[in-house]
């Protein structure tokens, strides 16, 4: 069966576009699914720059719909675009059903149509950067849903609810696909680790006994991590369940602090990182989970250290305190504010999953995790928790 093909004008339509479609829908007793895609990364950009760099999207996009005739886009599917074109939507006509049959418009199709679509604009915005067009943090999520007949007077009534819709799952797609990255990232550094030292231990049987207990020790640190990793996944899930149990009890927060520098300081025994603790203090926490806090917090410390990582411990006014320091560049401004957030990208990209387990462990106990930058240079990221005094 030939591909059907079909030419998109590049003059993309506003929402007073799909009017006559959704009206004939009605008529019909139809419904049709409605794919959502909304231009991201311009939040920084204001004014005349903002319009033109909108404009070079909305052109990458009609490029994209074009190359999509006949594929994602049918005949009869209609596009149009948002205000100011921010955001844009496509009433796929062609696929249209019987109200009473919605359920044989399936999900699974859907999700695949929005993606091929989402991938034939980036795909777009990556040809047109070369000559300075789209901005180059520009970027699109994309989500769906199924408009079911509208009332013919008033479309854009039911239409905006659609949108509404689609807009969400667009949000709660981007946040999958977000948190699928960071944990594929994250586990996947560990286990690198562990099968190149194991290959090498396969590959050299005669190795000498220092080495061979270095590859060792390396496995067994990175094994480890990746245990934290998944037992810290284990818990964000029971936290967002609202089942997550501790075990509270009294702790040496010094100990724990010394236990958490053991476990990360062969990962970066190369560089002679010198490390120092001051203060401390025993306090009613689950000692495991508060191991797993400080060893995600001092990793993170020593990884982006330039010589020095420091743990400061102190109560104050009913107050457990802990400040885990380094003398690296420090934390952008921009990232401070959503410091730790689940799964945030930040501006040097990913901040991955030990911060936001961190944070989380430290919120299931009542504190509050944030970070600081440091008189002179550096970074500092502080738990604040309340005890009894």
């Amino acid at each position: 069966m030939p591909t059907e093909r079909r030419h998109l004008p590049s003059r993309i339509a506003d929402l007073r576009g799909l009017t006559p479609s959704l009206r004939q829908l009605a008529e019909q007793g139809r419904a049709a699914p409605l794919l959502y895609l909304e231009i991201t990364g311009l939040d920084g950009i204001r004014g005349g720059q903002r319009s033109k760099a909108l404009q070079a999207c909305k052109q990458a996009v009609a490029t994209a719909l074009a190359a999509s005739a006949g594929s994602v886009l049918r005949h009869g599917d209609v596009v149009a675009a948002g205000p100011s074109a921010a955001w844009f939507a496509a009433l796929l006509v062609g696929r249209a059903v019987d109200a009473r049959a919605q359920a044989a418009v399936a999900d699974p199709d859907l999700v695949v149509a929005a993606m091929r679509l989402r991938s034939a604009v980036l795909q777009a915005f990556r040809d047109a950067r070369p000559v300075g067009a789209v901005p180059r943090l520009a970027g699109v999520r994309a989500g769906w849903t199924v408009i079911e007949p509208v009332d013919s007077t008033s479309p854009m009534v039911g239409l905006r609810h659609a949108l509404r819709g689609a807009a969400v799952v667009a949000r709660v797609e981007e946040r999958r696909s977000t948190f699928l990255a960071s944990v594929t990232h994250e586990l996947r550094t560990p286990l690198t680790a562990i099968v190149g030292y194991v290959e090498r231990l396969q590959s050299a049987p005669r190795l000498a006994a220092s080495k061979r207990r270095h590859y060792l020790d390396v496995i067994a640190s990175e094994a480890a991590r990746l245990t934290r990793l998944v037992e810290g996944l284990i818990d964000a899930g029971a936290w967002g369940a609202g089942s997550l149990r501790l075990c509270i009890a009294p702790a040496d927060i010094g100990a724990i602090v010394q236990r958490a520098w053991r476990s990360v300081e062969p990962r970066y025994a190369e560089r002679s990182l010198h490390f120092t603790q001051n203060g401390r203090a025993v306090a009613p926490v689950d000692g495991e989970r508060m191991l797993q806090v400080l060893v995600n917090l001092v990793d993170n410390a020593a990884r982006h250290a330039a010589g020095r990582v420091e743990v400061r411990i102190g109560v104050r006014a009913g107050e457990l305190r802990i400040a885990v320091c380094d003398d690296g560049e420090g934390f952008a401004r921009e990232t401070l504010h959503d410091f730790a957030r689940p799964f945030m990208v930040g501006p040097g990209g990913q901040f991955g999953l030990g911060l936001s387990i961190a944070r989380l462990l430290v919120e299931a106990h009542g504190g509050i995790l944030r970070a600081a930058g440091r008189r002179g240079g550096g970074a500092s990221v502080i738990i604040k928790l309340h005890i009894a005094s």
